[in-house]
């Protein structure tokens, strides 16, 4: 009998250790719950920190990270930051297929965009014919009232031979106008939301006070951000933007920031760095740093 039960104790061990989350975080917790209550009655001194360890393994690999780095110190701690992750990178997915899906539909019936160099050079003559009160179209003064003399022509640009011949037409000044709102957004990678943890990210560990906050080095992203539940942790009061910006997610999702911590301290391996952060509702990290501070340490290689 005692050996029936040693080998009954070491299968229930045996199936807690190799247990995967395949489906959804509910019915992982059940069936984890099922097995623990199992091994208990031949083990009951099991701890919490060999529990919560492993269920936070047995997580699907997007949910794992941003549950550990919240530091559980029980399953039923675990569980929410969990089930919130999962709903996070289940409404991203949701985003990026019905993005897919829109624009496999859709029938673009516009002219193929410009080529870079063209767009250049109209930007440029936008720019000059806006510093002289010239009309964007045509070159001639502009004055309340004004119509254009010349007609619209379907091409981009026209031969450039002088600033005042050029026209530009409507669809030209509309793919000026895209290009230059789309070279002030800033975007920010799918990774630095749902904090997935790949073999290809970094993530660093710092100290901001007292406080160990978890930063992931992202090149996917354009500027560094913070997450807005670091505020109350660490004590800092942002600092509200002149102007509301619109945040591009990689998915799609657009995401508003109105608020920025200029010149934030944070310490690792014995080295202080500051910077500005732009604060959103990332869930995922508590910083970002983006293509903005990587650029500003010089050239990096990364093997």
């Amino acid at each position: 009998m005692q050996e029936f039960d040693v080998n009954v104790h070491h299968t229930k061990m045996r199936a807690l250790l190799l247990l995967k989350q395949t489906r959804s975080v509910a019915e992982y917790k059940r069936e984890f719950t099922q097995l623990v209550y199992q091994l208990l009655l031949y083990e009951p001194t099991v701890s919490d920190t060999f529990l919560v360890m492993r269920f936070t393994l047995g997580l699907k690999e997007e949910l794992r990270a941003a549950v550990d780095m919240q530091l559980p110190i029980t399953v039923s701690e675990a569980t929410p930051y969990a089930l919130i992750q999962e709903e996070i990178v289940q409404r991203a997915r949701s985003n990026r297929s019905f993005t897919t899906r829109t624009a496999f539909f859709k029938t673009d019936t516009r002219p193929s965009t410009p080529p870079a160099a063209e767009l250049w050079k109209a930007r440029k003559l936008k720019e000059y014919r806006r510093t002289n009160g010239l009309c964007f179209s045509c070159g001639d003064k502009y004055t309340p009232g004004h119509t254009c003399v010349k007609p619209p022509t379907p091409t981009a640009v026209m031969a450039m031979t002088s600033a005042a011949e050029a026209i530009l037409s409507d669809y030209i000044l509309d793919a000026v106008e895209e290009q230059e709102t789309s070279l002030q957004e800033m975007h920010l990678s799918v990774n630095a939301l749902s904090g997935a943890d790949h073999p290809r990210t970094i993530r660093l560990r710092a100290l901001i006070g007292n406080q160990v906050v978890l930063i992931l080095l992202d090149s996917g992203s354009t500027h560094s951000f913070m997450d807005s539940a670091l505020l109350p942790r660490i004590q800092v009061t942002p600092q509200q933007l002149s102007k509301e910006i619109s945040v591009t997610v990689a998915n799609g999702e657009k995401l508003l920031c109105n608020s920025e911590v200029p010149q934030l301290n944070w310490w690792i391996q014995g080295h202080t760095f500051e910077y500005d952060f732009k604060v959103l509702d990332l869930g995922g990290y508590d910083l970002i740093l983006g293509m903005d501070w990587l650029e500003a340490q010089g050239e990096m290689t990364c093997h």
